[in-house]
C-alpha cells in the first residue's frame, strides 16, 4: 500500500508539471502573437509616414517650383521655400528670422501644408509633419538670386552623431521635413 501511495504522489507532481507546462505555452503563445500584431501596426504605421514624407517632399519641390512664375514685383525670389507654421494654423509665418540667420527658432515649426496648397499631411501616427528650413532658402526679402553657388545652411547628424550634412560647408541640407511618430508618454507623476 506504501508504494502504491508512493508512486500516486509521484503522478501528482507529473501532472502539475505538465499542466503547468500547458498553461505556460499558453501564456508564451498569447505573449507572442501580441507582439506579433503591435510590429504589424508598427510596419504599416512606418510605411504610411514614409509615404507622406514622400508627398511632403514633392510638394514643397512644387512649391519652391511654382516660385519661378512671380512677377518681378512680387518680393519673393524664385526656389524661396516658406517659413514654418508656428502656431499649427496650416499657414507660415510670413517672417522666418533677419538674413543674418539669427533667431533661429523661427525656422522650426510644423511644415505650411495651407501655404503650399497642399492637403493636411500627417504621419503614420496621425501627428502633423515639422519642418526646418536654411535661412539661405527661406522666404524673405533679399534679392540675392538663388543659384547653384546657394548652399542650406542646416546640420544633419545620423544616430551615431556622425555629420551627414555639414551646413558650414556645401554639404548643408536646404529644408528638413520631420515625422515626430507616436508621442512618448511617462509613468509617474512629475513634481
Amino acid at each position: 500500500f506504501f508504494f502504491f501511495l508512493n508512486s500516486y504522489k509521484k503522478q501528482q507532481g507529473i501532472a502539475l508539471l505538465i499542466l503547468l507546462l500547458i498553461l505556460g505555452s499558453g501564456a508564451l503563445y498569447g505573449l507572442l502573437r501580441t507582439l506579433n500584431q503591435n510590429n504589424r501596426h508598427v510596419d504599416i504605421r512606418d510605411r504610411e509616414t514614409n509615404e507622406v514624407l514622400a508627398l511632403a517632399k514633392q510638394e514643397l519641390i512644387r512649391y519652391a517650383i511654382a516660385r519661378s512664375n512671380l512677377q518681378a514685383s512680387d518680393p519673393d525670389r524664385p526656389g524661396d521655400l516658406p517659413c514654418p507654421d508656428l502656431n499649427n494654423d496650416g499657414f507660415s509665418e510670413s517672417a522666418c528670422g533677419n538674413p543674418v540667420g539669427s533667431d533661429q527658432l523661427t525656422r522650426l515649426g510644423r511644415l505650411p501644408w495651407k501655404t503650399m496648397g497642399g492637403n493636411e499631411l500627417r504621419d503614420g501616427y496621425g501627428e502633423h509633419l515639422w519642418y526646418a528650413v536654411s535661412n539661405n532658402f527661406k522666404k524673405n526679402m533679399r534679392h540675392v538670386p538663388l543659384n547653384s553657388n546657394i548652399h542650406g545652411t542646416i546640420t544633419v547628424r545620423n544616430t551615431t552623431g556622425n555629420i551627414i550634412n555639414n551646413g558650414t560647408n556645401i554639404t548643408g541640407a536646404i529644408a528638413i521635413i520631420i515625422a515626430p511618430g507616436s508621442p512618448i508618454s511617462r509613468l509617474g507623476i512629475m513634481q
